[in-house]
């Protein structure tokens, strides 16, 4: 996607109203003319592949656009094919620590296609320890396509901790969901100790 790696301690990380066009780096292969991402790595997202907090910082994903035609709505465009961790917008949120990592205002609207864990707006996301993790007015117009399990249109699979606070709030996806595989939702593959609320 637009940035690989997102890993944050104790500051605040801002990815907020990019707009850029999908080209090529070291990591990932893209082909501009099918408006596809298309790669054989992990933790692929249309805009961020894997965020990482580790302490008691922030990491605010607010609005962003990501295209290859002229749009007006923050949107993830381009048709996401990848393996294990794949989200439209981000492929795998991990917060390790007492932090936040908020996504919000923000959208997928192609095909997402992957192996496990996959989802229209995030793959997996998972709060370990106290900490907050959020996708608010978030949403996915592309189908979801599978073969192995946690597989959502919204999200794969949202793995929030006993003591931490993970949330879905006035969020949607409407695109199909298919996979051979087992937790396969049209809303989400697998939640746990997850809000989800005026979706």
């Amino acid at each position: 996607g637009v940035v690989g790696t997102v890993e944050n301690q104790n500051g605040t990380t801002y990815i907020n109203n990019i707009t850029n066009n999908i080209e090529h780096d070291h990591s990932w292969t893209a082909n501009n003319t099918g408006s596809s991402i298309v790669t054989t790595y992990n933790r692929t997202g249309g805009l961020v592949g894997y965020n990482r907090l580790t302490g008691t910082g922030t990491i605010d994903i607010d609005g962003n656009i990501v295209q290859n035609t002229i749009v007006t709505n923050p949107t993830a465009l381009g048709n996401v094919t990848r393996n294990t961790y794949t989200g439209g917008l981000v492929g795998l949120s991990q917060n390790e620590a007492t932090g936040t990592i908020l996504v919000q205002n923000s959208a997928s609207t192609k095909d997402i296609t992957g192996v496990s864990y996959v989802g229209g707006v995030a793959g997996y996301a998972y709060d370990t320890s106290t900490g907050t993790t959020k996708f608010i007015k978030d949403y996915s117009l592309g189908n979801v396509t599978a073969t192995e399990n946690y597989v959502g249109g919204f999200i794969g699979y949202f793995n929030s901790a006993k003591n931490s606070v993970g949330v879905i709030e006035k969020s949607f996806s409407s695109g199909n969901v298919e996979s051979e595989g087992s937790y396969v939702g049209s809303f989400a593959g697998q939640t746990n100790y997850t809000t989800i609320q005026n979706c």
